[in-house]
This record gives C-alpha cells, sequence and structure tokens, in this order.
C-alpha cells in the first residue's frame, strides 16, 4: 500500500477515534509506564502525525482532521508530563469520567454532527447546488428530479 494512503488512512481513523481514545492510546503508552517514557513517545508521534508532513495537496476536510489529531497529541503531552496533572487525570479515568480534554471532545462531537447532517454532505459549491436540488427532489417525492 502506498505510505501516503495508508497515513492518509490512519489519521482519518484516529480523528474517527478521539473521543474514546484516551491520553495514554493516543501516545501508544500504558497506563502504568515511566514519566520518561512520556517525552519519547510524545516526540515520536508528534514527528510522525505531524501536519507538515500531510497538508501537501490534501483536501480541506483532512487538513482539519489532521490538525484535530495532532492538537489531541499536544493536549496529552501537556497533561501527561506534569506528574500532579497526570495523578489527577489518572483518578479521573479510574472513576470513567474523563477520555479527552472538554475543547477536544466538543470539537469532535460537532464534526460528528456535521458529518450526519445530509444538508452539509456537499464539499464545494457545485457540489452544494445539485445537493440541494436532490434533497429538494426526494422530499417531495419527485424521483426523476
Amino acid at each position: 500500500m502506498d505510505a501516503r494512503l495508508r497515513s492518509r488512512i490512519e489519521i482519518e481513523t484516529l480523528h474517527e477515534l478521539l473521543p474514546v481514545l484516551n491520553y495514554y492510546r493516543l501516545l501508544g503508552l500504558k497506563n502504568d509506564c515511566p514519566q520518561g517514557d512520556v517525552d519519547s513517545a510524545f516526540r515520536q508521534e508528534s514527528r510522525r502525525l505531524h501536519p507538515d508532513r500531510h497538508l501537501a495537496g490534501a483536501p480541506v476536510e483532512f487538513r482539519g482532521k489532521v490538525n484535530d489529531v495532532f492538537k489531541a497529541v499536544n493536549d496529552a503531552y501537556r497533561v501527561l508530563r506534569d506528574p500532579d496533572q497526570r495523578a489527577r487525570y489518572d483518578q479521573e479515568l479510574l472513576m470513567g469520567e474523563l477520555k479527552m480534554a472538554e475543547e477536544s471532545r466538543k470539537a469532535a462531537e460537532a464534526d460528528a454532527a456535521a458529518r450526519n447532517d445530509p444538508s452539509k454532505a456537499a464539499r464545494t459549491p457545485a457540489a452544494e447546488k445539485y445537493w440541494k436540488l436532490a434533497l429538494q427532489c426526494w422530499q417531495e417525492k419527485n424521483y426523476n428530479g
């Protein structure tokens, strides 16, 4: 498989999983890993998922996904590198209250809602024009339209 296609599929999959991944999983760590492993895991993931590696010639919707994934990796590092924040995060994970930062969760939910909205399915102005006409014909039960 082409390396670009493989990385694109990986980023799209990660983007879909952001609401359910915790910070440890996002960085590829175990929950009980030593503090020193956080830095190296972040460096590895940030190099691999950095937007500059994936944005050349990418469609607009993919650019947003790359940026969301990279922001989540940075959020994970910001929390896990500080022992106090990490301890609080671990407690919240044990209680089942927290998966991702509230901002990341809201952004993922908004993206999922937009994806499921049929009126937002078109990606270009021309496609939007024809999509709206098709939706109108569908509502009027004009299946020849």
